[in-house]
């Protein structure tokens, strides 16, 4: 694996990341301290977020296995 390859493969987890921690925020946010309308769309929304993010990590990890 060369350096680009290396790089590419860093990027890539901490976008995974990102987008974990962010939609983990919103169930949060959702489920804890949104009292507003719209509360369960938010909550459904970063909950999607985050099984999609959970589900490609391990379609990732049995592709590269």
């Amino acid at each position: 694996m060369d350096h680009h390859q290396c790089a590419a493969a860093g990027t890539k987890g901490l976008g995974l990341f990102a987008l974990f921690a962010a939609g983990l925020a919103g169930v949060l946010e959702g489920v804890v301290l949104w009292a507003g309308p719209g509360k369960t769309e938010i909550t459904i929304g970063a909950g999607l977020v985050v099984v999609g993010v959970w589900a490609y990590s391990f379609f990732d990890i049995l592709r590269l296995t």
